[in-house]
């Protein structure tokens, strides 16, 4: 970035890109492969929680989801499917609709983790993952 004449303008040449850990792509858009720092005092140990093992695992889904559509143009709630390609101890819950997925588990503490097609997660507690079942229920 050149800022000399009062605004940012951006110079032809090529981008340098970092980061703190390598990704694997030249694309820091894949908050998932990100990797985890810990700020500490006195040099303490911190373990990467337990709901981010299951993130990672619901997105090894995500990924097969979305190959299975680029193959066939569905989205499929089959789980057998799915498993082809993906290693995985989890057998999570999967609703399809046309144009869109959720696929979803259980931490240890009872919430609710859900991704959907877009790649969003949400954690929802037990009654709110109650609510958001019956206004869907509600709206169809």
């Amino acid at each position: 970035m050149d800022s000399s004449r009062g605004k940012y303008i951006k110079k032809d040449q090529q981008e340098e890109n970092w980061v703190w850990s390598p990704t694997g792509l030249i694309n820091i858009h894949y908050p998932e492969l990100w990797g985890f720092v810990f700020f500490t005092e006195n040099g303490e140990a911190y373990d990467i929680p337990e709901i981010e093992y299951l993130k990672w695992e619901l997105r090894k889904f995500y990924y097969a989801q979305h190959r299975f559509f680029d193959d066939y143009g569905y989205f499929t709630k089959d789980i057998a499917l799915l498993t082809i390609d993906v290693e995985s101890d989890m057998v999570p819950c999967i609703e399809v609709t046309d144009h869109s997925f959720e696929i979803s588990c259980f931490t240890g503490k009872g919430e609710q983790l859900v991704i959907s097609e877009d790649g969003g997660i949400e954690v929802y507690g037990y009654s709110d993952y109650e609510k958001k079942e019956r206004e869907k229920f509600l709206h169809h």
